[in-house]
């Protein structure tokens, strides 16, 4: 909120510096408005109208976040497949980071498994030589 209220004071400035006049009623609008498009592009599913500050404080106290979730499971491979399955992470972004693979056959037993620290890195960056690094095993054995 203390940005958004900069802002519109900020634009009121420069109006008046150029000859233009903007009223406090007119930087309160404009404040509610800013809000009002900034919640309906955050939260489209919130019914939001032409509500005054009171209602939309309210509006937002209100407020309860929808949650979402998926059951995820780990599938086997088909019947003469292996899966590969790759992971980087790190601490910070960037941060020390560390990569790591496994490769599992159709019964879902381990046939290979790596980690391996590479230093200071950004999570796309460690979960891209996650994938270099497994797709390298998988050509030094010929798969």
């Amino acid at each position: 909120m203390p940005a958004l209220i900069m802002w519109i004071i900020w634009k009121r400035r420069n109006s008046i510096k150029h000859g233009g006049n903007v009223t406090l009623n007119n930087m309160i609008w404009q404040v509610q408005d800013m809000l009002r498009k900034l919640l309906k592009s955050l939260y489209p599913w919130m019914k939001i109208g032409k509500e005054d500050w009171p209602h939309m404080v309210t509006l937002l106290k209100e407020y309860k976040p929808r949650l979402h979730y998926y059951y995820v499971t780990w599938k086997f491979p088909a019947t003469d497949r292996l899966k590969c399955n790759t992971d980087g992470a790190c601490r910070g972004n960037p941060g020390k980071s560390a990569l790591a693979f496994c490769v599992r056959n159709e019964f879902g037993d381990l046939i290979y498994a790596a980690a391996i620290g590479i230093g200071i890195a950004t999570n796309t960056e460690a979960e891209s030589m996650a994938i270099k690094e497994a797709l390298g095993f998988c050509q030094s054995i010929n798969l």
